[in-house]
């Protein structure tokens, strides 16, 4: 894993060697080989991790750390992971904490541990640097990151699915902090609801395969994930409740031109089928017989 490719250089990928011997222990991407072979050595002078260690030891030796081009004009993140690759099935001893690219695959528990601890301990500083850094991608950068995230194979998705599955579910500490922050962030501002609603009109109609595995993943939700959601949806806050009554209020009537396209796309909607109008019939029930015993308990306990 290495810096993120903000920059509208060329991104080449490089090895890391020792002026010892040549063999190349590390693989990484950048747009700046200079600045980054600087920042490796620095870096190197604290921390735990398997590259610093030989970097130290390289420097305690006497030698130099050298970087050395192995693919230039590179595609950022596919070529890096696949020269990981090929060097690893080579018999190479990299020292990566990763198999490359942007994000943590196949990382190592050690390897995850300190990330999330550094994430943690990051500085007001750091975080607002991290954020401006985000805001001020240019719109190259911001089309080439959104082709990335559509152009996942399946595979990929499966896998990011998968991990997501497995991760332990937020504490509620956890979650507390998220809806902290979110309540500090504000309101979202009318330019930025104007630049969600140009990027949602720029992205096109979603495709009919697109829209058949999201009904697909719809009706594949685990009877514990529906619960789960059913008791998120009961359990709102009568403040919540008023803040979404006021945002509601609050949101502009409907242009005649959405609510032909919402007619359209109702029209268009196959019909609820049997199966699908039993299970709804079959809830409502349920949670009619559920209010019904509540109120008999209230009203027998009042008397």
């Amino acid at each position: 894993m290495d810096e993120k490719n903000t920059d509208p250089l060329p991104v080449i990928v490089y090895g890391l060697s020792s002026s010892e011997d040549g063999e190349v222990r590390y693989i990484g991407q950048t747009a700046q080989p200079t600045k980054r072979l600087n920042n490796h050595i620095s870096e190197s002078k604290t921390g735990n991790t398997h590259k610093k260690r030989w970097i130290r030891s390289v420097i305690a030796k006497g030698f130099e750390v050298q970087m050395s081009t192995l693919l230039e004009d590179s595609v950022w993140d596919e070529d890096e992971i696949r020269i990981i690759e090929e060097h690893k099935a080579a018999g190479a001893r990299l020292t990566n904490g990763t198999d490359g690219g942007g994000g943590l695959k196949n990382a190592t528990p050690e390897t995850r541990a300190k990330i999330s601890a550094a994430k943690r301990n990051m500085s007001d500083e750091t975080r607002a640097k991290m954020s401006a850094v985000a805001r001020n991608r240019s719109d190259e950068t911001r089309a080439k990151m959104s082709a990335a995230a559509r152009n996942r194979s399946d595979e990929t998705r499966a896998k990011m699915s998968a991990a997501q599955r497995a991760r332990p579910p937020f504490s509620d500490e956890h979650r507390a902090k998220i809806s902290a922050a979110v309540r500090a962030r504000g309101p979202i501002s009318d330019e930025t609801r104007a630049k969600i609603s140009a990027a949602g009109r720029d992205r096109g109609p979603i495709s009919d395969e697109t829209r058949a595995k999201m009904s697909a993943a719809a009706r594949n939700i685990s009877d514990e994930h529906r619960a789960k959601l059913s008791a998120a949806a009961r359990n709102i806050s009568d403040e919540t409740r008023a803040k979404i009554s006021a945002a509601n209020r609050a949101r502009p009537p409907f242009s005649d031109e959405t609510r032909a396209k919402l007619s359209a796309a109702g029209r268009a909607r196959p019909p609820i089928s049997a199966e699908t109008r039993a299970k709804i019939s079959a809830a409502n029930r349920a949670r009619h017989a559920k209010r019904k015993s509540g109120f008999q308990l209230t009203l027998f306990g009042g008397m």
